[in-house]
């Protein structure tokens, strides 16, 4: 147990230079024999990676990631996060959708907390249009384990986040039709949609003049009952040429979605009367 012992001290003090030297023991003459079992190793290594990915330089961290995994232990969820965090800071987002495949092959198809935070990396800023395009599809397959969870459960739930992330993923690789196909999964799942998916949707529909899209992303706000719905009416109004008949539907979406706003007002002081 010293050397587990030893590595848990590293990373409580977050000292990577008494890690070093702790590794440097490990790997002197037949000490690796003193390791212990598998899980033992993992957990010493997990405790090492993990040290490696909050301090030190990525293309270092990078390289042991290469030598370690998967032949010395198998990585937990968590250590892929760490990594990918450290990507983050280090700005070489790049390697995510490898990072994913690894993922894969090591067994967290299915992990939610990988993929959420994998999904959320990638779709959190705009990036050149040739990462856009790689993320698009890293988004797409993390998309299809997720209609392979929908199949194998009675009761399937997608994460708000996720939906939102994949969403705006394809809209930014310029696959709009995927994008707008997953409006319907947020119909599907009962989940809202964020105020800027919306907005980013809106800009689509006004990149391709399309005020049939516009007045969907209206409708989809009006039936969540979304405050920002009246905004997108709006933008709909200045930035397209919309006939009478579609002006109408607009007064409606908007009045209907003032009413539904009206009404949970009403009922929340009702509540707050009944308290008193």
């Amino acid at each position: 147990m010293f050397f587990q012992s030893a590595m848990r001290v590293c990373s409580s003090l977050k000292d990577l230079e008494l890690a070093y030297q702790v590794h440097g023991l490990l790997n002197t003459g037949d000490n690796w024999k003193f390791i212990g079992p598998s899980h033992r190793r993992n957990f010493y290594y997990s405790k090492f990676f993990s040290l490696l990915c909050l301090m030190e330089q990525i293309d270092v961290t990078l390289k042991w990631y290469k030598d370690l995994i998967p032949s010395v232990f198998f990585p937990h969820s968590q250590a892929l996060i760490d990594l990918l965090r450290a990507l983050d800071v280090a700005n070489r987002l790049e390697v995510i959708p490898q990072i994913w495949k690894d993922s894969k092959e090591y067994g967290h198809t299915f992990r939610s907390n990988l993929k959420e935070e994998i999904l959320m990396l990638m779709a959190r800023d705009q990036h050149p249009p040739e990462l856009q395009v790689a993320f698009a599809d890293c988004a797409a397959d993390i998309k299809s384990t997720y209609e392979s969870q929908d199949a194998r459960q009675t009761a399937p739930d997608w994460p708000t986040g996720s939906l939102n992330c994949i969403a705006v993923l394809f809209l930014r690789a310029g696959r709009a039709q995927e994008a707008w196909k997953m409006l319907g999964l947020f119909k599907k799942h009962n989940k809202i949609p964020r105020n800027e998916l919306l907005n980013e949707f809106m800009d689509n529909a006004k990149a391709s003049n399309s005020p049939a899209q516009a007045i969907e992303i209206v409708r989809l706000a009006s039936a969540f009952s979304l405050p920002v719905c009246e905004g997108l009416a709006q933008r709909v109004m200045t930035d397209f040429a919309i006939s009478q008949e579609q002006k109408e539907a607009l007064g409606h979406l908007t009045a209907s979605a003032s009413d539904s706003d009206s009404d949970s007002s009403s009922d929340s002081d009702g509540d707050i009367n009944e308290g008193k």
